[in-house]
């Protein structure tokens, strides 16, 4: 097993669990909240509700540390995916590029587009038609009906 292997596959047990954690705590924060409908005590539900969210708030952060950790363990080591002892794979996952632009002032006018658009106004025309003060008979609002047949 690789150290880069290893460097990873001690966090894969702690994202598991806090993640299991956050999903026990958002169970116990329904319930509670299903409680305080019927129970008159809802101060200290609300107590209650408080802190299991600060507690859930608190797992959701390391879990999210914890995963940072491991990407920045891959992107250094140039790995995409690994597949753990247990089979666990932990691999990366790569969002479509974005342009990320700060300062629009910058960038040259060759860069930009110009734009120009003649569209109808459709809403405008509905409500004209709707209160009588529009009227041609090449214009119309149409209702469509669809006939739908599902199967089991």
């Amino acid at each position: 097993m690789s150290n880069i292997q290893s460097n990873v596959e001690w966090l894969i047990p702690t994202i598991q669990a806090l993640s299991l954690e956050s999903i026990k705590l958002l169970w116990n924060i329904a319930e509670k909240e299903s409680e305080l409908a019927n129970l008159s005590e809802v101060i200290r539900l609300n107590a209650e509700i408080l802190e299991l969210k600060k507690s859930l708030r608190n797992a959701q952060e390391k879990e999210s540390w914890y995963r940072e950790e491991g990407r920045q363990i891959m992107l250094s080591n140039d790995m995409k995916e690994i597949t753990m002892l247990d089979w666990t794979i932990v691999s990366l996952h790569f969002s479509p590029w974005a342009l990320v632009v700060e300062e629009w002032a910058e960038i040259p006018d060759n860069f930009y587009k110009v734009k120009t658009s003649r569209d109808l106004d459709k809403t405008a025309i509905k409500k004209a038609i709707t209160e009588w003060t529009f009227d041609n008979s090449k214009v119309y609002i149409q209702k469509d009906c669809k006939f739908i047949i599902k199967t089991k």
